[in-house]
């Protein structure tokens, strides 16, 4: 995979420096490309399993690109919409993310914490949650056991998942840190164009794949 990254990288930039749309667009061939191997390769691997391998190749990436752009150290992860309970779970995460983490396991009801809101509201958030007052933990409608399993963390930006075309959103793309004073970092355009990138990628996967 690595053979075909720097191929590509070499058609779109004449070997100059990446810009993060750019990155993004090799990202979503290179993911088209793994997909279509692995379906014909191993037919017989779950729909389950080709989309997480997909999906985790995502969201390295993007991290990849915000590590490059902005020099800043985020996870990433996808939640889904589990409408019969009204909540969001973490279906698919980076491979970086601590699948023993306290957070991992956590959900979210539709216009509960950022991600809940980025739902309800159906547009991108970006939170500032380092050392939250009580105002700031009302406002973002957080209980006791949210708040314990994401007081580490300092800056979030959520971006709503749809099938293309479609207006009703299906996940929510988060990505977050627990460096010092990131919210800015996470405020910029760089990261913006890159997160709502990836979103696409991910839309895009979901709906080649069938999953619905």
């Amino acid at each position: 995979m690595n053979e075909i990254i720097a191929s590509l990288e070499k058609i779109f930039t004449g070997e100059k420096i990446l810009s993060a749309l750019g990155l993004a667009l090799i990202a979503g061939i290179v993911i088209y490309i793994i997909y279509k191997i692995v379906s014909r390769v191993i037919p017989q691997l779950h729909k389950a399993q080709i989309i997480d391998r997909i999906v985790t190749e995502t969201l390295d990436n993007a991290n990849k690109m915000v590590m490059r752009e902005l020099k800043i150290d985020i996870r990433s992860c996808v939640f889904y919409t589990d409408k019969k309970r009204n909540k969001l779970r973490i279906f698919f995460t980076s491979s970086d993310f601590d699948n023993n983490s306290p957070e991992r396991h956590i959900t979210f009801k539709k216009g509960n914490g950022v991600v809940g809101q980025s739902w309800a509201l159906n547009e991108g958030i970006v939170a500032n949650v380092e050392k939250m007052i009580p105002g700031e933990i009302h406002h973002w409608g957080l209980t006791k056991s949210q708040l314990f399993k994401t007081k580490k963390l300092t800056a979030i930006l959520a971006i709503p998942i749809h099938f293309p075309n479609e207006e009703e959103v299906i996940g929510i793309l988060a990505f977050d840190t627990v460096e010092e004073n990131a919210y800015n970092k996470f405020r910029k355009q760089e990261f913006t164009v890159i997160a709502k990138r990836h979103a696409e990628i991910v839309e895009a996967t979901f709906k080649l794949i069938g999953l619905q």
